[in-house]
Formats: C-alpha cells, sequence, structure tokens
C-alpha cells in the first residue's frame, strides 16, 4: 500500500521514473488492480514508452475481459 502512495504521489510531481519503480515493484509482486495497472501505465506514457504502456493495459485486458475499467 506504501508503494502505491509513492507511485501516485510521484506521478503527480511528474516524477515517472519514481512511479514506474513504485508501481512496477507491487506489479512484480502480483498486485493487480486498476489503481496500479493505470499508474503504471500512466507513468510508462510519462516516460515516453507508450509501446510499453499499450502492453501492459493489453495483458490486463485479456487477463480480466469484464473489467470495464481498464477500457
Amino acid at each position: 500500500r506504501i508503494l502505491q502512495e509513492e507511485g501516485i504521489q510521484a506521478l503527480e510531481m511528474k516524477r515517472y521514473d519514481a512511479a514506474a519503480e513504485a508501481f512496477g515493484r507491487l506489479y512484480q509482486k502480483g498486485e493487480r488492480n486498476i489503481a496500479l495497472v493505470t499508474g503504471l501505465s500512466q507513468a510508462y506514457l510519462g516516460q515516453r514508452k507508450v509501446a510499453q504502456a499499450l502492453n501492459l493495459l493489453d495483458t490486463e485486458i485479456k487477463r480480466n475481459p469484464e473489467d470495464r475499467g481498464l477500457r
């Protein structure tokens, strides 16, 4: 939970590298929630890693096709 808050704060301050690191660590541990996935994709976009952001979202939509929050 603390890492997610760090990620959110880093996004707000446009510290995309720090945000991607915080969200990425949670994602690597198997955490999956809408705030985490959207935060990580926003961090990737801030880093101009568009393909990585789209890949992440595509993966999560395939994993959870009923989750309308990802669309």
